[in-house]
């Protein structure tokens, strides 16, 4: 049935294209008036597959997509939605746990933490939920995938040789290497904008911190050196900025600095905890996680300066781990 309307979608758009009246504010106009719309594309399943394409573009146009984890259904699944919280599409559907979504550069696929085989596994998947493929096949937990600037590797941790650190593999699951070898965790990596670094979480200095290293293990670096916890870095798509949470306040918010750990600048400010930050793909906003309201946490979006804080998801049950995607 994808299949179907994909093929349907695509026919429409070739169509569309040969039409010389047709730019994108007419689009904006059908999708704001029905009455319009209809009378634009005569039947009612030609209707239906003008609002599917009208929506893709219109999706784009603002910003693409951000997936998050939410157990709005009962379990934790993956979503995926427009930058304006609309167009909500379920991904997985699954009894088990799939968590930590992270896209590719050109947002075809995702990368995720899937607990369907007993145990934390790294997932990829195409972006609309369907082949989803275990990658790792490992008995120990494998978790936080992060795509490659080319998407050709995926940096993950791995509690696999007893602690947690970082590995590195290829995107087919093949060539597994171990990078990191501390004697307290080591997780979360981010690739840097030319693949040529890594940064991530690290407690060897006995609180989280964020460090740099090369792309091969060596040369490890303290960034944020702050007794306070510093967590979850996310590189900008133009590698100039890394924003991350941190208690250095006295609860969780969400900062930014630049790649060497210089220009720090406090973006949220709020009694409950700002966590997980990810950067829009044209470095204009940040989405974030966030407890301010309620028990359970929401997916909310910013502008990159912290203003126009705007809550996407507006659910009563648990919506995190957002990540955006073109």
């Amino acid at each position: 049935m994808k299949n179907s309307i994909k093929f349907l979608i695509k026919h429409l758009l070739l169509a569309t294209m040969a039409t010389a009246s047709f730019n994108m504010i007419s689009c904006e106009k059908a999708m704001e008036k029905p009455a319009e719309s209809q009378a634009l594309s005569g039947s009612q399943p030609d209707r239906m597959i003008d609002e599917l394409a009208l929506a893709s573009m219109l999706a784009k146009k603002k910003g693409g997509r951000i997936a998050f984890e939410s157990n709005r259904d009962g379990n934790s699944e993956l979503y995926s939605m427009n930058a304006d919280g609309g167009n909500l599409l379920r991904l997985t559907v699954e009894p088990s746990v799939d968590a930590s979504p992270d896209w590719t550069h050109h947002g075809k696929q995702i990368a995720f933490v899937s607990r369907r085989d007993g145990n934390f596994e790294i997932y990829v998947m195409d972006a609309d939920g369907s082949n989803p493929t275990n990658l790792t096949n490992h008995p120990g937990h494998d978790a936080t995938p992060a795509w490659s600037p080319q998407s050709k590797q995926i940096a993950f941790s791995s509690a696999r040789d007893g602690g947690s650190d970082v590995y590195v593999m290829n995107a087919d699951g093949t060539d597994v290497t171990r990078l990191t070898y501390a004697p307290a965790s080591d997780s979360y990596p981010v690739w840097s904008h030319q693949g040529k670094q890594i940064f991530f979480n690290s407690f060897r200095d006995v609180n989280w911190e964020i460090y740099v290293m090369d792309a091969d293990g060596s040369n490890p670096v303290n960034l944020t050196n702050h007794p306070a916890n510093d967590r979850e870095p996310a590189l900008s798509n133009n590698g100039k900025k890394i924003a991350f949470s941190s208690n250095r306040g006295g609860n969780y918010d969400i900062y930014v600095m630049n790649t060497d750990g210089t220009g720090l600048t406090q973006l949220t400010d709020h009694f409950a905890a700002d966590v997980e930050p990810a950067w829009s793909p044209n470095n204009k906003q940040i989405t974030f996680t966030t407890y301010r309201d309620g028990v359970f946490p929401e997916v909310y979006v910013m502008n990159a300066d912290g203003t126009g804080q705007v809550n996407l998801t507006n659910h009563p049950d648990y919506d995190h781990m957002p990540a955006w995607g073109k």
